[in-house]
């Protein structure tokens, strides 16, 4: 009786301290982290309603992003902004995950202007996900926002266990856009996020959320 108690205490105190050690290991570099590119789940879209006309427009819009991220890895380079030594791709995830809604729901109108997401909704996106079998630390940047009118991209940078599909991290950070053309306008903006991310944010949240095992 006082083995089977004992198995039961360990294994509860092991599962209290696990979402702990998630978090820690965003911040060890030799964690391996599979990159899922851009999730357009929440997302609002204002101005440029033009360039949107149809569900297929929007759709191949979300793909040309996530395709630039792919095509100039130099550029958007996830293992510099956050510190990794092994980065493997899984973007097939997230373009079956941004095929599956109608894209003309992004379409923000005036009534969306106070449009947000939150670390609940992120939450709820992620348990809309099908990983297709893969675990692991996943991330991916969650898109709230591209507004013309204001200037600015709102992008929630993501950290999930692809296994439980538990967000173990996830923070709101904003950059304007900047470039030529609808793609990399926008695209612009998830530059500028990076650059945040390697100059002063990661090392923030590192001070935020690592905790040194005892």
């Amino acid at each position: 009786m006082k083995t089977a108690f004992f198995v039961i205490a360990f294994t509860m105190l092991v599962c209290q301290a696990l979402p702990a050690q998630n978090k820690n290991s965003i911040f060890v570099e030799e964690t391996p982290i599979t990159w899922l590119g851009i999730d357009f789940t929440g997302a609002m879209f204002f101005g440029d309603e033009d360039k949107f006309a149809t569900d297929e427009d929007i759709h191949k819009f979300m793909e040309s992003i996530n395709d630039l991220m792919l095509a100039e890895p130099a550029k958007y380079d996830i293992a510099k902004t956050f510190k990794k030594n092994n980065v493997t791709d899984a973007f097939q995830i997230t373009a079956a995950q941004n095929r599956r809604f109608q894209a003309r729901a992004l379409i923000g109108k005036p009534e969306d202007a106070n449009h947000q997401l939150s670390a609940t909704i992120i939450q709820e996106i992620v348990d809309s996900y099908d990983f297709q079998g893969k675990s692991g630390v996943g991330l991916m940047f969650n898109v709230e926002s591209f507004s013309k009118p204001t200037v600015r991209g709102v992008v929630w940078i993501t950290f999930v266990d692809m296994a439980t599909k538990e967000v173990i991290l996830t923070e709101r950070l904003s950059n304007p856009p900047g470039g030529f053309g609808l793609r990399n306008y926008w695209a612009g903006s998830i530059y500028g996020i990076l650059k945040q991310i390697q100059k002063k944010e990661f090392m923030a949240w590192q001070k935020k959320h690592y905790r040194v095992q005892q």
